[in-house]
């Protein structure tokens, strides 16, 4: 699977649903390269700055998610931020697979929709 097919699957799967952080590292891994973290980092920032995806950040309790926010940003700095944050919690963890309730969620913008129609047509 190459880059382009990678960054297809993650918005046909954000479509009709949620895709969780570990299904959207599992997708990224499918990419067969050495450091899947930056890979991960990498699609998800590309994806992002397209705008071709939201992305959603929760708010926790005792593990329990209180509130999911969805994160809004203006500038490339902003997303650069935001991958830190979540490189910062992911680490925590020593980059496991995370469970689908830890990082983030993301789903598929109408820009990313338009892309995968545009997808059919060819």
């Amino acid at each position: 699977m190459d880059w382009n097919e990678v960054k297809e699957k993650i918005l046909i799967f954000g479509i009709e649903d949620y895709v969780f952080a570990d299904m959207f590292v599992s997708i990224v891994s499918e990419l067969n390269a050495k450091d899947n973290i930056h890979n991960t980092f990498s699609i998800l920032h590309e994806l992002l700055r397209e705008r071709l995806i939201d992305i959603f950040l929760f708010k926790k309790g005792k593990n329990e998610i209180i509130d999911i926010i969805k994160f809004s940003f203006n500038e490339e700095k902003d997303i650069v931020q935001l991958i830190k944050k979540i490189d910062e919690e992911w680490k925590l963890f020593n980059y496991d697979l995370p469970e689908p309730n830890q990082l983030f969620w993301v789903t598929t913008t109408d820009k990313g929709i338009e892309v995968v129609n545009n997808l059919d047509d060819l």
